[in-house]
């Protein structure tokens, strides 16, 4: 479990009070950074494939089902919208669940600080 102190008092305004947290610290290496270098230029050429995988895969759409090349602009684009937003929906739904967990993450982390520094950060 993280243990939390008080770095330095900043007068009565909490909301600028520095608090410590000690079970981490952030170093790297140049191992790391020739890592991740390679690891994008890996994900380079998988997205470059990807980008030429869909050209093939618009080709073989409009060759097996022409009409969707007969569709006006105006039904190819609500046709278009409406299944991005169908998709964002999804995805919103799906970032909404991640952001309630790490929201109930931080309500744990404000209940250890005020339990072993005594600074309530949400003033409750």
């Amino acid at each position: 479990m993280p243990q939390y102190k008080l770095k330095e008092i900043d007068g009565e305004d909490k909301i600028d009070q520095v608090i410590e947290k000690s079970d981490f610290s952030h170093e790297f290496t140049v191992r790391s950074i020739l890592e991740h270098k390679k690891y994008l230029e890996k994900n380079i050429k998988e997205l470059t494939s990807q980008r030429d995988l869909e050209v093939a895969k618009m080709t073989n759409y409009t060759e097996n089902h022409p009409y969707i090349l007969e569709l006006d602009d105006e039904k190819q684009n609500a046709v278009t919208l409406y299944r991005t937003s169908k998709l964002l929906h999804e995805q919103c739904v799906e970032k909404l669940a991640e952001l309630d967990e790490v929201v109930k993450e931080y309500d744990q982390v404000g209940l250890d600080i005020k339990e072993q520094t005594g600074l309530d950060i949400y003033g409750n």
